[in-house]
C-alpha cells in the first residue's frame, strides 16, 4: 500500500524542480523529444531535400574561380547560382561585404545554439517544456542549423587560397574557423540530443539507429567539406592535379560510406537508406565537374550532359538497391535483433564481472571511464624523484645538444618545402612590429599550460603527472640527438627578420660556450631568449609540447566533462593546435616537417604509454615486456590503479 502511494506522488523528471546533474540533462531533454511527433508530410521532404541538396550541390567545387569558362553560357549561370547560396565573397568588390556575412552568419549560429541552451537549462532545473517550443527545436535541428555549413565551408576555403598571397583575409578566415567551430558543436550537439533515448521515432522516417549518430554527424558535416575541399587542395598541391585528387578523394568518401550504408543500414527506414545512397553515389560524377571544366572546357555542355545521364542512371540503381533492401529486410532484422540480445547479454556479464568486492566488503568498478585516481599525489617516492631528474638531464641535454648544432649551422639557402611555396606570406609575419613579443604558437603555449593548471586544481585527483613528464622527457631525448646528428639550413633563409641566415649573429653563437648559450635558452624558456634559437629543427619544440599539453588537457576533458560540452572543449582546443602548427609553417619558424615530427612522436608515445598503461594493471607475469615492467613501476602508488585482476581496455 505505501508503495503505491509513492508510485503515485512520483512526478515526471521534467516537472520535478530538482536540479539535475550536468550529464543527465541531455537524457531528460532527449527522453522528452521522443514524444513529440511532426507528422508532417512537408517537413519529412524538406529534411530529406536539405542534406541531399546541399551535400550534392557542395560537391560541384564551383570555389576556384575559372575566367576562361565564363564565356560559357551555362557555366556562368550555374557559376552565379552557386555564389549566390553560398554569398561567395567573389560577388563582392569590398572585404567589408564578405566580413558582414561572415559575421551575420556567425550570430545565426549563435542564436540557434542560445535556443537549445536555453530550453537545456530549464530541463536541468526541471521545468515543463510546451510542445511547440520542442517541435520549434526539432525544425530548428533538421531545416535551420545545416544550412551554413556550405556557406562557412566557402569562405573557409576562398580565404585559406587567399593567405597564399597575402595576410589580408586573416581576420575573415579566423572569424570563418570560430564560426565553423560553432556550427559543427552545434549540429553535434542537436544529433546528440535527439539520438540520446533509443526510442523508435513512428513518424520520423529520416531517424538513425541511435548506435550511428556519428555517421548522421558526418553527413551533416558533409557540405562544409565538401566545399572547403577544393580550396584546400588548391593551397596546397600543384594546380595540375587538384581537380584529380579532389575527385578521388571526393569518391573514395562515396564509396566507403556506400559499403557501410549497404552492411549496417544505419537509418531505421529503408527509403532513407536508399536516398543517402543515391546522394553519395551522385556525388561522383558531381564531384567530376571541377575536372570536366578545367581540362575539358571546350566539351563543358557536353560533359554537363553526360554528367545528367549518369545522375538518372544512378537513380534507376538507387530504385533497385531499394527493391533489393526492402527484400532482405527481414532476414536482416531477425539477424540483427539476435546479435544485439547476445551483445547485451555479453555486456550485462561483462558489468557483472567488472564489479568485484574488495577485502572490507565494499564494490569498486575498476572498470568505469570516469573513476578517480590518485596520480597527482607527488608523494616524493622514488618514481617522482627518478621522473623529476629525468626531466631535469633531457632538458638540459636537449638544450645544450642544440647549442652545438647551432654553432654548426650552414649559411646556405634554405631547403624546399610545399607549404613554404606555396604561402608566400613569411615576409609580412616577421617583419611585423609584434614579431618577436606576439607569435601565435607561444600564446598556444601560453594558453595550454593555463588550461593545465586550472584542470589540475580543478580536479586534482585526474591528473596523472608521471605520465605527461615520463614522455616529455624521452621526446626531449630523442629531439636533442635528432638536431645533433643533422643540421639543417635554417627555414627563413632569404626572408626577412631572418637572425639565424644572419653571418653576424651566427659568428656571435659560434665564438660563445654552448653551455653558456644552453643556459640562456634554458631560462628564457623557449620565448624570451637573449641568443636566437637556431638549429632546432627536425622535430619543432613548440609542436612538441602544444600536442603533449593538448593531448593531457583533452585526457582531462574526456574524463571530466561530459558531452554535449566535451565536444566543444576538445574542438576548440583542436582548433588552437592546427592554427599554431600552421603559423609556425608560414611564418617559416620551422619546415613542414619538423611540426610533422612535432605532432607524430608525442602521438606515438602517448599511444604507447597509455597501451603499456592498461598492460601494467594486469597482474604480473613472465611474459611481461620490459616496457610493461617499467610503466607497472612508473604507475605504482601507494593506492593501485587498477584494483580489479580482470583485464580491461581502458585505462
Amino acid at each position: 500500500m505505501n508503495e503505491n502511494n509513492e508510485i503515485k506522488d512520483l512526478k515526471p523528471l521534467s516537472s520535478s524542480h530538482e536540479v539535475l546533474h550536468l550529464d543527465e540533462t541531455p537524457k531528460a531533454y532527449g527522453s522528452d523529444l521522443t514524444n513529440v511527433e511532426m507528422q508532417s508530410c512537408v517537413f519529412d521532404f524538406l529534411s530529406r531535400f536539405t542534406i541531399l541538396f546541399f551535400n550534392l550541390y557542395s560537391s560541384s567545387a564551383f570555389i576556384i574561380p575559372n575566367p576562361q569558362n565564363d564565356h560559357k553560357l551555362i557555366s556562368y549561370i550555374i557559376k552565379v547560382c552557386y555564389e549566390v547560396i553560398t554569398l561567395s565573397p567573389s560577388l563582392f568588390k569590398d572585404q567589408v561585404f564578405s566580413l558582414t556575412v561572415i559575421i551575420f552568419t556567425l550570430f545565426y549560429v549563435v542564436i540557434l545554439i542560445c535556443y537549445g541552451m536555453v530550453i537545456a537549462v530549464r530541463y536541468r532545473y526541471g521545468y515543463v517544456q510546451s510542445e511547440f517550443s520542442l517541435k520549434l527545436w526539432i525544425v530548428i535541428h533538421r531545416l535551420l542549423m545545416p544550412l551554413p555549413g556550405m556557406l562557412i565551408g566557402h569562405y573557409m576555403g576562398f580565404y585559406l587560397v587567399q593567405l597564399t598571397m597575402n595576410l589580408h583575409s586573416v581576420p575573415i578566415l579566423l572569424i570563418s574557423l570560430i564560426t565553423g567551430l560553432l556550427w559543427i558543436w552545434g549540429c553535434f550537439a542537436s544529433t546528440f540530443i535527439y539520438n540520446s533515448t533509443r526510442q523508435n521515432r513512428n513518424g520520423d522516417s529520416c531517424q538513425i539507429h541511435h548506435n550511428y549518430t556519428t555517421f548522421l554527424n558526418f553527413i551533416y558535416f558533409l557540405p562544409l567539406l565538401n566545399s572547403l575541399m577544393p580550396g584546400f587542395i588548391s593551397s596546397f598541391i600543384d594546380s595540375n592535379y587538384d581537380s584529380f585528387i579532389y575527385f578521388v578523394i571526393s569518391s573514395l568518401i562515396s564509396i566507403c560510406n556506400i559499403v557501410f550504408i549497404l552492411y549496417k543500414r544505419p537509418f531505421t527506414t529503408i527509403g532513407m537508406n536508399c536516398s543517402i545512397i543515391f546522394m553519395f553515389l551522385g556525388r561522383i560524377p558531381i564531384s567530376l565537374h571541377w575536372m570536366i571544366k578545367e581540362k575539358y572546357c571546350d566539351h563543358y555542355e557536353f560533359g554537363l550532359i553526360f554528367l545528367f545521364a549518369l545522375l538518372v542512371a544512378i537513380s534507376f540503381i538507387s530504385a533497385g538497391l531499394a527493391c533489393f533492401m526492402k527484400k532482405s529486410n527481414s532476414n536482416n532484422d531477425e539477424n540483427k535483433e539476435n546479435r544485439e540480445s547476445i551483445g547485451n547479454n555479453e555486456i550485462t556479464m561483462m558489468e557483472n564481472d567488472s564489479i568485484i568486492q574488495n577485502p572490507n566488503g565494499e564494490l569498486d568498478n575498476a572498470n568505469a571511464d570516469t573513476r578517480s585516481f590518485p596520480f597527482n599525489y607527488i608523494s616524493f617516492q622514488i618514481q617522482d624523484v627518478v621522473n623529476i631528474i629525468f626531466l631535469a638531464i633531457s632538458t638540459f641535454t636537449m638544450m645544450l645538444f642544440n647549442a652545438f648544432a647551432a654553432q654548426r649551422v650552414p649559411e646556405v639557402p634554405a631547403l624546399p618545402d610545399l607549404i613554404h611555396d606555396k604561402f608566400h606570406v613569411a615576409n609580412a609575419l616577421r617583419l611585423d612590429s609584434s614579431y618577436g613579443s606576439f607569435q601565435f604558437s607561444n600564446i598556444a603555449v601560453m594558453t595550454l599550460s593555463i588550461m593545465i593548471i586550472c584542470f589540475f586544481l580543478a580536479y586534482p585527483r585526474m591528473f596523472n603527472f608521471r605520465k605527461m613528464i615520463f614522455i616529455y622527457s624521452i621526446l626531449a631525448i630523442v629531439r636533442a640527438f635528432s638536431f645533433l646528428v643533422t643540421t639543417l639550413p635554417p627555414p627563413c633563409a632569404g626572408v626577412a627578420n631572418c637572425p639565424c641566415a644572419d653571418s653576424n649573429v651566427l659568428k656571435s653563437l659560434r665564438e660563445e660556450k654552448a653551455i653558456v648559450i644552453a643556459s640562456a635558452w634554458l631560462f628564457g624558456l623557449g620565448m624570451f631568449l637573449k641568443y636566437p634559437e637556431c638549429g632546432d629543427l627536425i622535430i619543432s619544440g613548440h609542436t612538441m609540447f602544444i600536442w603533449l599539453a593538448a593531448r593531457t588537457v583533452m585526457d582531462m576533458v574526456t574524463k571530466t566533462i561530459p558531452n554535449p560540452l566535451r565536444c566543444l572543449i576538445c574542438g576548440s582546443i583542436l582548433a588552437l593546435v592546427i592554427t599554431a602548427m600552421v603559423y609556425i609553417i608560414i611564418s617559416r619558424n620551422h619546415y613542414t616537417i619538423d611540426v610533422w615530427f612535432g605532432f607524430l612522436f608525442p602521438e606515438t608515445l602517448w599511444i604507447l604509454y597509455s597501451t603499456l598503461q592498461v598492460t601494467a594493471s594486469y597482474p604480473p607475469s613472465i611474459e611481461d615486456s620490459v616496457l610493461t615492467k617499467l610503466i607497472r613501476w612508473m604507475e605504482k602508488r601507494k593506492y593501485p590503479l587498477v584494483k580489479s585482476i580482470l583485464r580491461t581496455d581502458t585505462i
